[in-house]
């Protein structure tokens, strides 16, 4: 072994080059081969349509064929006996009635179940297809009368806003020109003889405003000679504010220059107007006429402010009364159609429960044969699950037991289908006949027999011969249904991948049984509502429509690793590959190729 090590230590040393070499070449290798490996793939699914079948629910146990030849008949409700209609020794055939129990609360239950049926059943028909009727026609006059009540407002600003323009436009002509000189003109001048104005800066600026505001009104009354049905009344009216704001200031400005304090007598023109004439002449007329025009300026501002306020309440009134007529005429949101669908569902089961009990208070015979007993007379108590009649038969019966859970939902009458492991070409169908109020206790587990009713009877069944019973305890016809595996549920509520779309690589038929495809995107959660189910299909009582692409389930991505020829970097050395880098050491060894999947 210490030679060994000596050797190779003076191999290496000696081949430094081709030894780097190798090492790369080995290095390159593994790389190669962890390349070979692909990352996983995108999230393929199996999808499925959702299609009308017949749902079928049932509850399946095995048991014998009973060599007994007589049934305890058992009322399934407790009450006054109110008619008896069989004696002992009387012959009776299937369904014949023996007695009956009081069945006013179980008739008043039945009226109170239909009325609530009928009501959710309104309830259901409205929700489902919108308001109708004089309800809708309500609705719709409102909003006839929101949208009529919106244009009147709207012209009626408009005609308030051409009034607004000719007050004050009249202002300017009759109250304000004749105090300028040159009033039309760039070179109008406020001119009252024998005065002068303190304000020489406000004097120019009054000057400067009556073109401003002559310029101003004209452009206003072209705009007010465009109204039409489609202008906007609002818009409008804040132009003309902004139009009367700035005419304020001008009136404004002239009932200062007005002020007896700002003004002072031209004696020096030889004018014979004096203080008192201006005291209480013409000048304080002038002035009275500038506050006035100053003071329907701004009450026609304020006038047009409120009346903006009113298009406003009329646009806010018809959009209420537009969300409330669309809101009728809607079709319901799902969550509310699930509701509306739920409630019916829940009364027609509370009418179903109301009639089973009603039947329970109906004493029948499952069976064909004799009446051994019957312990019952007009008057009598009956409880549930107490021995009322016994009859006698030669038909074959079918005993199995269920437990507590699978009992509940068994019934009398209620059909089933019987086959035989020693008769496997055997198939038969029965009722119901008898459940045991009373459960077996087997190991801690409650039983409850029971007995099944032949529809007809075969030679071939034999005594104590092991059957097995599939009892249906309700059936939904035309359903849409999906997969059960399809089913998702969190926190009480059910939910169903909806394929959002499917890739152009995918199979002819993608929503094919089992077709393995990958959708163009992923797939939405779309809230249901379920009925029966079974342990391959499950109704939808609503969230889904018929020929909807769903996910079955998933397929998650897997890694696929590329067929991968790895071989040893040693051996891309030449001639004997490893055997001629190793033959320094042992004399030499054939290269080895490892081929990987």
């Amino acid at each position: 072994m210490k030679n060994f090590l000596t050797s190779a230590k003076i191999y290496i040393t000696g081949h430094k080059i081709i030894s780097g070499v190798a090492l790369v070449l080995v290095l390159f290798g593994s790389y190669y081969v962890y390349k070979g490996s692909k990352p996983a793939g995108p999230t393929q699914y199996v999808l499925a349509t959702v299609t009308r079948d017949t749902v079928i629910s049932s509850i399946s146990g095995s048991g014998s064929i009973s060599a007994e030849d007589e049934i305890d008949l058992k009322p399934q409700g407790s009450g006054q006996v109110t008619e008896v209609d069989a004696v002992a020794g009387q012959s009776v055939s299937v369904g014949q009635t023996i007695a009956v129990l009081d069945e006013r609360n179980a008739l008043a239950s039945i009226a109170q179940a239909k009325a609530n049926l009928e009501s959710v059943q309104a309830n259901y028909d409205s929700t489902m297809a919108g308001e109708t009727g004089e309800n809708l026609a309500l609705d719709q006059a409102a909003l006839t009368a929101s949208q009529s009540s919106l244009t009147n407002t709207e012209q009626n600003l408009l005609t308030k806003i051409s009034q607004v323009y000719t007050t004050v436009d009249t202002d300017i002509t009759n109250k304000t020109y004749p105090l300028f000189s040159n009033p039309t003109s760039a070179g109008a001048q406020l001119d009252i003889p024998g005065v002068a104005f303190n304000d020489a800066v406000l004097l120019a600026q009054v000057d400067t405003q009556l073109p401003q505001v002559e310029n101003m009104l004209a452009a206003w009354k072209t705009e007010i000679n465009g109204f039409n049905s489609s202008t906007d009344s609002v818009a409008a009216a804040n132009d003309a504010i902004t139009n009367l704001k700035q005419m304020d200031v001008f009136f404004s400005n002239l009932a200062t220059l007005f002020n007896t304090d700002a003004l002072v007598i031209n004696s020096s023109a030889g004018s014979s107007v004096t203080s008192d004439t201006i005291n209480s002449g013409n000048i304080n007329s002038d002035k009275t006429t500038a506050s006035g025009a100053q003071n329907d300026v701004e009450s026609n501002i304020t006038s047009l402010q409120s009346a903006i306020q009113g298009v406003q309440s009329a646009v806010a009134s018809l959009a209420q009364a537009q969300a409330t007529y669309n809101l009728k005429i809607a079709p319901p949101t799902a969550s509310v159609a699930a509701s509306a669908e739920a409630q019916l569902l829940s009364a027609k089961a509370s009418l179903q429960s109301a009639y089973d009990s009603y039947d329970n208070n109906i004493i029948t015979s499952p069976i064909s044969g004799t009446l051994a007993e019957v312990d019952l007379h007009i008057g009598d108590q009956a409880s549930s699950g107490t021995t009322a009649a016994v009859v006698v038969t030669t038909n074959q019966v079918a005993v199995i037991p269920l437990n507590e859970v699978d009992v509940a939902n068994v019934k009398v009458g209620q059909k089933a289908t019987l086959t035989f492991d020693a008769l496997p070409d055997l198939t038969l169908t029965g009722k119901v006949a008898q459940v045991d109020p009373i459960g077996v206790v087997t190991q801690g587990v409650v039983n409850y027999n029971v007995t099944i009713a032949l529809d007809t009877q075969s030679d071939q069944v034999k005594p104590n011969m092991s059957v097995d019973v599939s009892i249906i305890t309700a059936v939904s016809q035309d359903a849409l249904v999906v997969p059960s595996e399809a089913i998702q549920t969190l926190n009480g509520t059910s939910y169903v991948q909806v394929a959002n779309g499917v890739s152009t690589s995918t199979p002819a038929n993608p929503s094919a049984a089992g077709a393995v495809i990958i959708t163009a995107g992923t797939p939405v959660s779309t809230q249901v509502v379920t009925g029966l189910s079974n342990d391959t299909e499950t109704e939808i009582v609503s969230g889904l429509n018929e020929g909807d692409t769903i996910v079955d389930r998933t397929v998650a991505g897997t890694t696929a690793t590329a067929k991968t020829t790895t071989t040893s970097g040693l051996s891309l050395l030449g001639g004997g590959g490893a055997g001629a880098a190793r033959g320094g050491f042992t004399g030499g060894a054939a290269g080895r190729t490892t081929t990987t999947r």
